[in-house]
Parts: structure tokens; C-alpha cells; sequence
């Protein structure tokens, strides 16, 4: 007879493992938050690149389906169907907390004289499926270093797309039937994208004996304690940083200075504000750019600088009560990006076959905004492939909006465009009823469910 890690006897097999009615009624209704959710990269038969995220019920498989930021797997899907009065989570941690957000403090104007400056390495630009790879803490107090906290981390997985040849060689025919330890095994496969090695100097022989991120959350959580932080962009660090602290059971609500938006206000003469304009600025010299423990020593030095050159004039408090952002433009490269892009033209895209009037997308106005990572004009055409009217604007007609990945350099510091902003706007009058979705929503929908895992 089949035992439940509890120690009841078993009835129902799920992944591979055995619950008792209890215990799956437990993992039912508890599956992980997306928040916390990690994503698999692999490329489907089309070579189209696929995040698709891990069930949220068994954390073993891929998964297929997405309800109420619950991911299911086929497996899960049909077991939840057999308990329908399982609660659908809400994707709160809890009653107090952001829903599908992050807990972390606020961003605040200040010369602190002890804090903690922090910085991060990661896979990539996306804190919801990159990944850290290296971590730095530097304690400072009256300028002076006092203590340091360093580590590289070993992601949980690749960040090197799959392919289906390789899930065959395997053994495996669908991404599906791949248990998730299948893809957290780097042992003998790339990890990190080449573009990542080539910035960091980091390479996958320095990761695979790095410890993983839960074994260093907890040191550097108690590292940092109640102190103000301190970066450079620091909501891009602060935000993975929290997210990591979040999946391993901890909340990082310290507030944070971003030197960036210091350096934005006292220097408007400098043609940008990156790190390596700002250290140059100030004769500081940053010993190994791109990796975190130099990144942060450069960041305090930036701090320390600014400091000084505000009371050359002013107090601290006077320059905290006076303070206001500058009027945000976009740069020059975010410009020339927002233009390169393929503008959709309705008129130009190929009139569909037959279709299926049952499809959800059937007859259904919808909207693009953001970055894709397939080229805007092809999901168009997805869309307009299966019935669907694909528009340029939003409007109260919209049944859908496909939110892609935003450039806070053109989009500003909210983070949402103007057409996902007109989109809730029109949601909260009640003159429309849009659905927003991700671009993993919008392939579900969309894309035809292949042997080879393409949702």
C-alpha cells in the first residue's frame, strides 16, 4: 500500500508522488503565489521562445494552464477537478500584503549616515523570471566600510532556452512529462546567456558550486537587518532582492535610497546617469565593473560625493524637504527603440482561413503594448489567424490588452504604458470590461497546444 509523506496511507498519485486525501486537499489549496512562481525557458517547434511557468500545485511539471495566477499542470488540472471546492488562491501571501506584487519599502530622498548598499547580479532584466547570480552588501557608517556581505548564487535552473531535440535525447516527447529536477540539473549544461558572461565576467563553472539563493537569503537578510539600503537603479536590485527574500520566507520592507534619482536632480548637466558616468564624474575609479561587490563599493563612493556636494550649499534636510524629480523625458536609445519598432498596421495583416467562431478570441477586439519577445507583427497576425480584430488603440469596444515587458525609460517610473493605463481607467468607470493579458495569456489563447509543449 502506497504511504503519504504524512505517514496515512495513500490514495491518489499526483506527479509521481502520493497523498493522502488530506494532504491533497492541503496542496490544493495552498499552491504557490506567482510571485513566487519560477518560469522554464525552452523554444516550441516553431522556435518560438516559451516562459512557461512550473505548476504551482506540485512544483514538478510544466504548466498548461493558468486560473487566477494558479499555474496547473495537466496532472494538477485533472486532480483539481476532482476537488471543486478546493478555494482558488487569490495570489495574496497574505491579508496585509500587495497582491501580485512585491513587499518592499519605499523609495526616499536622504543622505543616510549608516546604511546598507547593496547590488545584484542576475541573468537578465526581468525580476519575475530572471534569477540572481551574484549578491553584495557593503555596511557603511560615516562613510567608513564597516562590515561586507558577498556571494555568487546558483540559479535554480538554465537560462539557455531548451530545445525539443534535447528533451528527446532525454527520453522525454513532451515538455510536459520533464520533471522540473530535470531542468534545476546544470551540472552538465549551460547556464547563463552569453550576453551575461560577457558583461559580468561571470561563468557557469564559477555557479555550479555556488550556493542557491535560499541558503543566501537568509545570511544576507540578517546581514542587512533594519538599515536603509542603498543602490544604483536600485528598484531593478531592490526588487529582485525582495522577491528572493519573499521565496524563501522572509519580507525585505527597508527602505531605499536609488542614486540614480539623486544623480538625476543634482547633476542634469551629465549627458546620462549611469554608474560608470557618475564614477567618472567624481574621479572614482570602479576596479570591476559589473560585478556586485565593486558595483556597491562604486555606489556608496557616488553616495559619499553627492553628500558632500549638497552641504557645499545646504543642509541634508533642507535638500530633502526642497527635493523634486526632474521632469522625465526619455533618452536618446529609448527613442530610437520606441521608433524601431515595427509599427501594426490592420490593414496589412493576411486575412485568416477559416476559423473557428468557438475560439476565445474569435471576433474579439484586441491590443498590443510593450515589448514582446516575438516580433509585434507576427503575434498580430496569430491573433488576426484565429478571428480575432487586432486594433492600434484602446477603447471601451477592447475585449483584450497584451501587455509585453515595458521600458521604464520610455514608459517612466510607473512602469505601465499609456494604452494598459487607459485600459484600467476604463475598467474602473465601467465603460469596458478589458481583460489584460501577459504574452504567455495571449500564446495560450492563441497558439494551437503542440506534442512538443507549446502553450
Amino acid at each position: 500500500m502506497a504511504i503519504c509523506a504524512c505517514g496515512e496511507p495513500a490514495k491518489y498519485l499526483l506527479c509521481g508522488r502520493w497523498f493522502c486525501e488530506e494532504c491533497m486537499w492541503k496542496a490544493l489549496d495552498n499552491p504557490v503565489p506567482a510571485t513566487l512562481r519560477r518560469n522554464v525557458v525552452f523554444f516550441d517547434e516553431e522556435n518560438r521562445e516559451i516562459h512557461a511557468p512550473v505548476c504551482s500545485i506540485c512544483h514538478d511539471r510544466i504548466a498548461d494552464l493558468v486560473i487566477s495566477e494558479t499555474a496547473f499542470c495537466p496532472e494538477c488540472s485533472a486532480a483539481k477537478k476532482e476537488f471543486p471546492d478546493a478555494d482558488e488562491f487569490n495570489g495574496s501571501l497574505d491579508a496585509a500584503g500587495k497582491k501580485n506584487g512585491l513587499y518592499k519599502g519605499a523609495s526616499i530622498i536622504d543622505f543616510p549616515d549608516e546604511y546598507v548598499c547593496v547590488d545584484v547580479e542576475t541573468t537578465g532584466r526581468s525580476y519575475s523570471e530572471d534569477e540572481i547570480i551574484e549578491i553584495a552588501a557593503l555596511h557603511v557608517k560615516n562613510g567608513a566600510i564597516c562590515d561586507t556581505f558577498t556571494s555568487l548564487v546558483k540559479p535554480s535552473c538554465s537560462h539557455i532556452p531548451w530545445t525539443y531535440a534535447e528533451i528527446q535525447e532525454r527520453g522525454y516527447t513532451s515538455f510536459f512529462d520533464v520533471p522540473y529536477s530535470v531542468f534545476r540539473d546544470l551540472s552538465n549544461r549551460r547556464i547563463l546567456p552569453g550576453e551575461i558572461v560577457e558583461l559580468t565576467g561571470i561563468t557557469d563553472d564559477m555557479l555550479r558550486d555556488a550556493p542557491a539563493i535560499d541558503e543566501v537569503i537568509p545570511k544576507f537578510w540578517e546581514f542587512v537587518g533594519d538599515h536603509i539600503l542603498v543602490g544604483h537603479n536600485a528598484v531593478f536590485d531592490v526588487s529582485f532582492l525582495c522577491l528572493a527574500c519573499q521565496t524563501c520566507g522572509r519580507l525585505l520592507k527597508n527602505d531605499y535610497v536609488d542614486t540614480l534619482r539623486l544623480a538625476r536632480s543634482l547633476l542634469p548637466e551629465l549627458s546620462n546617469h549611469k554608474l560608470s558616468s557618475l564614477a567618472e564624474h567624481f574621479n572614482i575609479t570602479n576596479e570591476t565593473a559589473h560585478r556586485a561587490e565593486s558595483d556597491a563599493l562604486t555606489t556608496a563612493k557616488c553616495l559619499e560625493a553627492m553628500k558632500a556636494l549638497v552641504l557645499q550649499t545646504t543642509t541634508v534636510s533642507e535638500f530633502r524637504r526642497d527635493f523634486s524629480d526632474p521632469a522625465w523625458k526619455p533618452s536618446a536609445r529609448s527613442l530610437k527603440k520606441l521608433y524601431a519598432q515595427k509599427r501594426i498596421r490592420p490593414s496589412e495583416l493576411a486575412a485568416p482561413g477559416t476559423v473557428d467562431p468557438s475560439h476565445p478570441l474569435c471576433g474579439k477586439s484586441i491590443v498590443f503594448t510593450g515589448e514582446l519577445h516575438m516580433p509585434r507583427a507576427d503575434a498580430a497576425q496569430m491573433a488576426a489567424d484565429v478571428g480575432a480584430v487586432v486594433k492600434t488603440d484602446v477603447s471601451s469596444k477592447t475585449d483584450f490588452l497584451v501587455v509585453g515587458r515595458q521600458d521604464r525609460a520610455l514608459v517612466g517610473a510607473s512602469g505601465t504604458s499609456a494604452r494598459e493605463r487607459k485600459a484600467q481607467k476604463i475598467n474602473d468607470s465601467g465603460k469596458g470590461s478589458i481583460q489584460i493579458l501577459t504574452e504567455q495569456d495571449f500564446l495560450r489563447l492563441a497558439g494551437p497546444r503542440l506534442e512538443a509543449g507549446v502553450l
